[in-house]
């Protein structure tokens, strides 16, 4: 292998590095694991599970405001956010996102 000017098919960033095929450049993959952080962030603590300074929680509400919240944010009627937010879970475990252990953490801090 030798140095060689590089170019990024991605975001076309330029830099001189070893030729390796399928490799990303640095800035590429610094954010594809800042996303995948973000990701697992929200995905395991979403800003709804905590209710703010007199706000309820969506599972609280009464179902007029269930229905404003439902039709301003693209959910279908009367769905129980707390089993759409386990369905994603299992997801994310299943694509190796995040951990069983840790779908299983975050859910008993929504059962206590």
């Amino acid at each position: 292998m030798e140095w060689i000017d590089r170019v990024c098919a991605t975001c076309r960033a330029e830099w001189e590095g070893l030729e390796r095929d399928g490799e990303w450049c640095p800035w590429c993959e610094a954010r594809e694991a800042d996303q995948r952080a973000l990701e697992r962030r929200l995905l395991l603590d979403p800003p709804w599970l905590r209710s703010s300074a007199g706000d309820a929680r969506y599972d609280a509400l009464d179902d007029v405001t269930k229905a404003v919240w439902d039709r301003t944010r693209g959910q279908l009627r009367g769905t129980d956010s707390i089993l759409v937010w386990a369905g994603r879970l299992r997801r994310a475990v299943d694509s190796g996102l995040i951990t069983r252990d840790e779908a299983n953490r975050a859910l008993r801090r929504v059962a206590r």
